[in-house]
């Protein structure tokens, strides 16, 4: 499901409007989508739907400070977060070390946000990097269980990722983890297995008429003088069809792909299915939920991963598990090799890692829904990559590519208000 909508089956007035036998709906205004993601959190997590409101806020107009914050503290970072005080929401800037630190500069970005820098971490994340690295073939003897370990933003806490493994205990796995690195760690459980959501032996894009979801379509963009729809370059290529709540099918092609160490991204072109091309085609318009209650949004922009902190919410829709909303765990992230791998290798540390919004809680997601967008009201953050899902189907962690990374096939958003030139016929 994604908003690969044909030209002149949406109305451009306010009204919902009828095409073939679909009712679909106008699309939300930024404000409306970020009213109801605000309210989608406070339902699965029980925050107060105000300061959800608030928080959603604040995580749109700091976005710029925590991208000037990092590059700033580069050389002592441990991380930057987002935290609520009585006075309102700050930044907190936490540092390695307990040299004083740097007087926060007064620039465009940071000009009316808070921000508050603390000091007396033990490692930065590129230190636990490298004392990872010197000691990887002895964790992988001696800890059989270990799978990775990074530094949480928020706390400075060592948070080591650690797999069941038949007749060790998590406390012997920690202790073990704790003497080869020489500190404290907090541990996780993860099977470390981060697989590609999509529907093994059905076609990419197949609507819920067809009854195969195949994979999900993310966000509308253009290359060049092309107009298409964003997915995922794991996803099967063969027999690719589009039939969505607009009444309409196509067949799509692949324009261009990438899956590599950081990238999971297609670009699909669509064609009627008489094969003729269509023209533009793309509304600035994309799937918050689709069926059986058919919600859309417009597209005013983006996010940037250097913008976004640990703990950050951000919604999410896929094919499958539909409409809801995440943390964010984890703003770079390497799903652990073997276990996952991208493309037949290693991962790079280029993913974020999302998790449910309440700890130990299955978080909502499903084979199917690879390729479908994460957002925050009508900015686009990311497409969905892959799920670490259990044997009993439940889903704790998922991994997103972030949509800066999408010129790598050489497209672009088409966000409202950036007009498409129509190809000549």
């Amino acid at each position: 499901m994604f908003a690969f909508i044909a030209s002149g089956c949406r109305a451009s007035n306010p009204a919902s409007v009828s095409v073939g036998s679909h009712r679909v709906p106008p699309a939300f205004s930024e404000d409306q989508s970020l009213s109801r993601d605000a309210a989608e959190i406070a339902r699965a997590s029980g925050e107060d739907p105000r300061l959800a409101q608030e928080r959603l806020d604040f995580q749109i107009r700091s976005g710029p400070a925590v991208g000037v914050l990092r590059r700033l503290y580069a050389d002592r970072l441990v991380g930057v977060s987002r935290v609520a005080t009585e006075q309102g929401f700050v930044l907190r800037v936490l540092l390695q070390g307990l040299d004083p630190a740097p007087v926060v500069p007064k620039t465009a970005e940071t000009e009316g946000i808070d921000v508050i820098v603390e000091v007396g971490a033990r490692f930065t994340g590129q230190q636990l990097r490298a004392l990872v690295a010197s000691k990887q073939r002895q964790l992988t003897e001696s800890v059989p269980a270990f799978l990775s370990a990074f530094v949480e933003e928020r706390t400075g806490d060592v948070v080591v990722f650690l797999r069941p493994v038949d007749g060790r205990s998590v406390s012997d796995e920690q202790a073990a983890v704790e003497e080869v690195l020489g500190t404290q760690v907090v541990v996780r459980r993860s099977t470390g297995r981060f697989e590609g959501m999509s529907m093994a032996g059905s076609g990419r894009h197949v609507g819920a008429g067809l009854g195969r979801p195949g994979c999900t379509g993310s966000f509308p963009a253009r290359r060049g003088r092309q107009s298409g729809v964003l997915s995922a370059a794991h996803c099967e290529n063969d027999n690719v069809y589009y039939n969505g709540v607009d009444g309409e099918g196509y067949r799509l092609s692949v324009s261009q792909e990438s899956w590599t160490a950081s990238t999971d991204v297609q670009f699909m072109v669509g064609h009627s299915l008489a094969k003729q091309a269509l023209r533009v085609g793309v509304r600035p318009e994309f799937y918050e939920n689709a069926w059986p209650n058919v919600r859309v949004r417009e597209l005013v922009g983006s996010i940037a991963q250097s913008s976004l902190a640990e703990g950050d919410t951000i919604c999410k829709h896929g094919a499958v598990s539909g409409y809801s909303c995440g943390k964010v765990v984890r703003v770079l992230f390497a799903p652990p090799y073997p276990f996952s791998d991208c493309n037949g290798g290693p991962c790079g540390e280029a993913w974020v890692l999302m998790g449910p919004l309440d700890v130990g809680t299955p978080f909502n997601c499903a084979k199917g829904d690879s390729g479908g967008p994460w957002f925050v009201g009508g900015r686009a953050v990311g497409i969905m990559m892959g799920s670490e899902i259990d044997e009993a189907g439940r889903c704790f962690y998922a991994v997103f590519m972030s949509v800066d990374r999408i010129s790598v096939v050489g497209a672009e958003l088409h966000i409202a208000g950036r007009e498409i030139p129509i190809p000549k016929q």
